[in-house]
């Protein structure tokens, strides 16, 4: 009984009322539900699914509503069988693990129903497995080679291939103007020869599988040295430069039978760096 009149008042402050009533009218329910609220002493699971949730928009950390799709007599009749459902749990055993609760308590549900509370526990769990699920379309994997680093200066010999997994944000690849998001890559840069378009440590993102035109920034390996500069073909082929943004180093010029050792392993798409403090 405490615990409710502690909630109802929290309410009224939330949503700047004086009473109940007018809590449920906020929340889009009618007086009558503030009555039997009141009068089981407790707010009803899509109730206060529903009030987090308003917590949640306010603090910028939920994105989408999720009693959107659950009206209250949903809620309300809701079972062991249900529940299944909405979890993709494939037996009890499974919803069990799920929940974090013994098998004899859903043996018990299934005869007396699911308590308001459990049923709050599986709308949340729904609402996080379906915001994995839009997180994932908002993302992409790509390969990361902490141990290929493409040079700057005068080059360096890669032999580590081991690879991770980095997962970069499909806005942000966007938002750096990267359109084609598939065969991208990233791996760390050594030397400052391509200042103060990429720093010493910096990271990039590399399309791989494409061709560059002149002026592109690309990832050259050149007698099994990688380096990092912008290129200039000579329409004619009869040469190929490799271009360092810093004056204090040269420019690497092959001809045409030199252009046989050259293999571009992908253009420069972004630069990045994350400083730890």
């Amino acid at each position: 009984m405490a615990d409710f009149k502690v909630l109802v008042e929290e309410m009224k402050g939330f949503y700047g009322v004086k009473s109940l009533e007018a809590v449920a009218e906020k929340m889009g329910y009618t007086p009558h539900s503030a009555t039997s609220w009141r009068n089981k002493k407790q707010l009803t699971a899509h109730a206060t699914l529903k009030y987090q949730e308003d917590k949640n928009k306010r603090l910028n950390s939920m994105p989408q509503s999720i009693t959107f799709d659950f009206d209250e007599q949903f809620i309300e009749n809701m079972g062991v069988k249900e529940a299944k459902e909405l979890l993709n749990c494939a037996n009890d055993k499974e919803l069990a693990e799920l929940l974090g609760i013994k098998m004899e308590s859903v043996n018990n549900y299934r005869v007396r129903g699911l308590p308001d509370k459990v049923k709050l526990i599986i709308l949340t769990r729904f609402y996080q497995k379906d915001t994995l699920k839009q997180h994932k379309k908002s993302a992409i994997m790509v390969n990361y080679y902490p141990f290929i680093n493409a040079s700057a200066g005068y080059g360096i010999a890669n032999y580590e291939l081991e690879c991770k997994v980095m997962e970069l944000d499909t806005a942000l690849l966007r938002e750096c103007k990267i359109v084609n998001i598939h065969n991208l890559e990233v791996i760390k840069i050594v030397g400052d020869s391509m200042l103060p378009y990429a720093e010493d440590g910096n990271k990039v993102i590399v399309e791989r599988k494409c061709i560059p035109k002149n002026g592109d920034i690309v990832i050259a390996v050149v007698r099994d040295e990688l380096y990092i500069k912008q290129i200039e073909i000579d329409p004619t082929g009869q040469w190929t430069r490799l271009i360092s943004s810093n004056p204090n180093y040269g420019t690497i010029l092959l001809n045409r039978q030199e252009q046989e050792m050259l293999h571009i392993a992908g253009i420069v798409r972004a630069v990045f760096n994350i400083k730890v403090f």
